[in-house]
This record gives structure tokens, sequence and C-alpha cells, in this order.
């Protein structure tokens, strides 16, 4: 039995020195992915540096790009204010002409409207003087008409007459010439 001992030694000897190969064999495949996986990894590696190194200027345009946007937003927030103060400027200009244009007006209107009222007071009363002078002049006829009655010599008095009535017609037109005159400068001043 000794030798079936020895057999069975030998067999589980060797399926042990199999085994060991195994491992090895495994160990070593294993080292070898290993060490295919730790170069794959140092090519991820060296990968990530280049990519890091092409994306520094990226980064930097990127970073320069967000400080102009910066300086242009604060720029725009100081014309917003500058132009936030021109427009509280205008509205006080605007005010302040509003404020000029009623206190001129007031001061004024009551002088402009004074004098178109006496414009128009003067207009009524040369109007209500020509109407009067107007009948005045028929009934100053009638008066030289009795003193002709009265033996005056009617030649002279007829040529009187004319010239007396030629004088009161070129009174009348310069009067009349007058109103007009008034009733435009009324009419400018009402405009």
């Amino acid at each position: 039995m000794e030798s079936a001992l020895q057999i069975s030694q030998l067999i589980t000897n060797i399926i042990i020195i199999l085994l060991f190969l195994c491992i090895i064999v495994g160990i070593i495949k294993v080292l070898g992915q290993l060490r295919r996986t730790s170069e794959k990894f140092d090519e991820i590696t060296g990968s990530i540096k280049d990519f890091q190194n092409s994306m520094k200027p990226v980064i930097e345009k990127a970073s320069d790009l967000l400080d102009t946007s910066k300086n242009i937003a604060k720029k725009i927030d100081d014309n917003v204010d500058k132009l936030k103060t021109v427009t509280d400027n205008l509205k006080t200009v605007a005010d302040n002409v509003i404020e000029f244009e009623e206190k001129l007006r007031s001061k004024i209107e009551p002088p402009v409207l004074d004098t178109i009222a006496s414009y128009s007071a003067i207009v009524k009363g040369v109007k209500a003087f020509v109407e009067k002078f107007k009948s005045f002049r028929a009934s100053d006829n009638s008066l030289y008409d009795d003193e002709f009655e009265y033996g005056h010599d009617e030649d002279n008095y007829s040529v009187e007459i004319e010239a007396h009535n030629r004088k009161i017609d070129k009174e009348v037109e310069d009067l009349n010439f007058e109103l007009k005159e008034v009733r435009k400068k009324i009419e400018a001043l009402k405009k």
C-alpha cells in the first residue's frame, strides 16, 4: 500500500504542481492585463494632460470673455445711470420750461387782453363817432339848405358845400383806413 500511497501522493503533487502552474499562468495573465491596463491608464492620463493643455487657451479665452462681459455689463450699467441722469435733467428742464411758460402767460396775457379790449373799445368808439359824424353831415346839409333860403349866393354856397363834403369824405376815408389798421393789429394779437 505504500506504493498506492506514493502514487496518490505523486498524483496529488502533480495536481498541486499543475494547480500552481495554472495559478502562475493566471497571475502572469493578470499581471499582463494589469500592465496593459496601466499602459491604457497612462495613455488616458497623457490624453487628459494633453486635453488640459489644449483647454488652457480655451479656458483663458473664456475667462477673458467673461471679464470682457463683466466690463461691458459695468459700462452698460454706467450708461444706464447716465441716461437716467440725463432723463431726469430733461424732465427738470421740461418742467422749468412749462413753469416759465405759465409764468410768462400769466404776466403777458392780462396786458394783451387789456390792450385788445382797449383797441376794441377804440374801434367801437371811432365807429360810433363815424356813424354820428355821418348822421351829423346829413343833418349839416339841411342846415346849409336853411341858410341858403335866407339869401346866400347860390354859386358860392354850392362850391363851399362841395369843398366841405370833400373834406369830410377825406376825413372819413382816413378814419376808415385807421380802423382797418387797428383791426389788423387786433387780429394779429388774437393769434
